[in-house]
């Protein structure tokens, strides 16, 4: 019932965020008023529907906020839209393979993941761009922090067959954790799988010290039910996906340590979760999709960074045409969410910033742990601390330009 509800409120979301901007953005009976259409790849029902869509709520956020941009010295209205054909830029909340397929016909038109971490997104194509870190980064994240803060010698690694951005990120974390004598017991489950039992057994007989399991958000919530009804006492590790009001509200209550990377910790940036929070007020079936109006999903933050990303591009274009916004994005530099908005040679992230996140168990939600980051100037630096609002506000206003 859950996962009905989860489909349902993505859909009804989704359709209603295109129809209200198709209104908004619809040109003006004298053809004064010029439309820009950003394409917004959805979801479908699978493994992906909870991961990937808390995105959907940061796009429809941003196009809140910057409803349209100027060219020219002409006011254009944004109108977001699931037809990529004639897109100036196409927003995907999907994964690689999906997104491949979905966009193999549109030529020099950018292509925007807010999310999606696996390390071959960029070579779908040469219009192809990650706004958030890669599997590389967020594998060393994770492993660095299951050999220094847990002590891990043996992790035990769980991937979802049939679900790319779990093997991918399994594979990743498998490969950097064996550096320098790290050991792995690798079990793998199918997608839709919902019995957990003979899975912690193994992970308890197994012995090692930590259970990473970067499986979709809905087995992770079976997973912790299962390790909680079998008393599992070693921290579970996890990666972005797992950074749900779905995870926490399973782990509430329950003698579960689990620990994951995220793209951003509420409170870096008061601006927008006032504003985002407020925005979700009026959206009830936006609020649905992250849990509820209280909640700042980082996902969220990522796809409002994805936006003004494009939005960036269209300015430094000072163009509609598809084919000179894709060439200026690879060259915007503005100031995102959380970190600049800015693209290396392979067309992903340049400023990464991975933080730490764990469970809390006893209220509900998320607390900071750490944050893990690198730039191009600076060499790769780990930030810890037990004063989580002092190393993570920002009061500063600081907003995407827009």
């Amino acid at each position: 019932m859950k996962r009905l509800s989860i489909i349902l409120a993505v859909v009804l979301a989704f359709a209603l965020m295109l129809t209200g901007c198709d209104k908004a953005g619809s040109t003006e009976a004298d053809g004064s008023t010029p439309v820009i259409k950003i394409g917004v790849i959805g979801l479908d029902e699978g493994a992906e529907v909870q991961d990937g869509a808390q995105e959907l709520t940061g796009v429809a956020y941003a196009n809140y906020v910057c409803p349209e941009v100027e060219i020219n010295g002409k006011s254009c209205k944004i109108e977001l839209t699931d037809d990529l054909s004639g897109a100036a830029a196409v927003i995907s909340l999907r994964g690689s393979a999906e997104t491949a397929e979905a966009v193999k016909n549109i030529g020099d038109t950018a292509v925007i993941s807010p999310t999606c971490t696996e390390n071959d997104f960029a070579k779908i194509g040469e219009n192809c761009f990650t706004a958030c870190f890669t599997d590389s980064f967020q594998a060393q994240t994770l492993s660095e922090f299951a050999k220094e803060r847990l002590k891990a010698q043996v992790v035990c690694c769980l991937a979802e067959k049939g679900n790319d951005s779990s093997t991918k990120l399994c594979d990743a974390f498998m490969t950097e954790f064996k550096k320098d004598g790290g050991n792995v017991i690798y079990e793998t489950i199918n997608v839709g799988s919902s019995d957990y039992t003979t899975v912690v057994e193994n992970a308890v007989k197994s012995g090692a010290d930590v259970f990473f399991a970067p499986v979709s958000t809905e087995a992770g919530a079976a997973l912790i039910e299962e390790a909680a009804k079998q008393k599992y006492e070693k921290p579970i590790i996890s990666g972005t996906a797992w950074d749900s009001s779905l995870i926490a509200e399973t782990a509430h209550g329950k003698q579960v340590e689990i620990f994951i990377t995220a793209f951003y910790m509420e409170g870096q940036n008061l601006d927008f979760d006032e504003g985002y929070k407020a925005w979700l007020g009026s959206n009830e079936d936006m609020a649905k999709i992250v849990g509820g109006a209280d909640i700042v999903s980082s996902a969220a933050m990522k796809g409002y960074d994805a936006y003004f990303a494009v939005i960036e591009a269209i300015k430094s274009a000072n163009s509609d045409k598809a084919a000179d916004i894709m060439k200026a994005l690879g060259g915007i530099s503005a100031q995102g969410v959380c970190s600049e908005i800015a693209f290396n040679a392979n067309r992903t992230a340049k400023n990464t910033l991975a933080y730490m996140k764990k469970c809390d168990i006893e209220e509900g939600g998320w607390d900071f742990v750490r944050k893990h980051f690198t730039d191009p100037v600076q060499p790769e630096v780990t930030v810890e601390s037990t004063s989580p609002a002092a190393e993570t506000a920002d009061t500063s206003g600081a907003k995407p330009a827009g």
